[in-house]
């Protein structure tokens, strides 16, 4: 990946699918109003007061946000992210 994110911004894949513990595939269409995403790489913070305030999400987190429109970018491989700032996660799933 050469595609560094600034500030507080996190390069996501979409997860497209979820499989259920039963083998039922869920499409993300039918997930509403939440989504479901991996995280490929962070930024270094945001910056409060003249601090630097670091992100606490890392690399290949699973992460839930709300669905919506997001900035997208292709990294010279090709492969497609969305942008996503720290504060809007809603939650992750643990390692």
């Amino acid at each position: 990946m050469v595609f560094e994110p600034a500030h507080d911004f996190l390069a996501v894949i979409p997860i497209v699918e979820e499989t259920t513990p039963g083998g039922i595939i869920v499409p993300k269409t039918v997930e509403g109003t939440i989504c479901i995403g991996d995280v490929k790489a962070a930024g270094p913070g945001r910056v409060e007061y003249g601090c630097i305030v670091q992100t606490t999400v890392r690399r290949n987190m699973k992460i839930v946000y709300p669905a919506g429109k997001y900035p997208e970018v292709t990294d010279t491989d090709g492969t497609k992210y969305i942008l996503v700032r720290e504060t809007q996660i809603l939650g992750r799933f643990p390692d």
